[in-house]
């Protein structure tokens, strides 16, 4: 047997190295236009978000056969606008537009095209909305059983982001 300093081996290995590599390059570049376009996504201006702010109910409309809009109380923590649903019935606001549905928000004459999420930072981000709730709506002594319900987990589980559509 003679010695040959080639290693089909070591070929082997060398190549799996390089397709990992590539594998890992791929990899980083979805995941860098991914949070580049989340990075991007279009913000709420600082108008619409100080009217939503100073505004006690504000009306979302959802769904394209929908021509009235509902008034609902909407907070704002940091440059995101919130909502819950009180109820959760079966054909409302919330259920159309989780279900995908456009929909739209007005405060004072502006109406603004919206989509609602689930937040997907919700757990992080429940105490902050609970606080805008307490801030914005204890003004009034008579709204106490309201907050307090929205603040109760299984409203809590009925928060709605709403975000600009694209």
């Amino acid at each position: 047997m003679t010695s040959c300093s080639f290693s089909w081996h070591r070929l082997l290995r060398r190549t799996l190295q390089l397709l990992n590599l590539q594998y890992l390059l791929r990899f980083t570049f979805h995941l860098t236009q991914k949070v580049n376009k989340i990075t991007a996504m279009k913000k709420f201006s600082k108008t619409f978000l100080k009217c939503i702010n100073e505004t006690q109910i504000t009306s979302v409309r959802a769904g394209k056969d929908r021509t009235k809009f509902t008034g609902i109380w909407m907070v704002v923590v940091g440059d995101r606008i919130f909502g819950r649903s009180y109820y959760g019935s079966e054909r409302s606001w919330y259920t159309t537009l989780l279900n995908g549905e456009d929909g739209d928000i007005k405060c004072g004459k502006e109406i603004i095209p919206v989509k609602g999420v689930k937040p997907v930072d919700i757990n992080a981000i429940t105490d902050a909305i609970n606080k805008a709730y307490g801030r914005k709506y204890l003004a009034k002594a008579h709204n106490k059983k309201w907050v307090d319900g929205l603040c109760e987990q299984e409203r809590v589980a009925r928060t709605m982001e709403f975000v600009l559509s694209e």
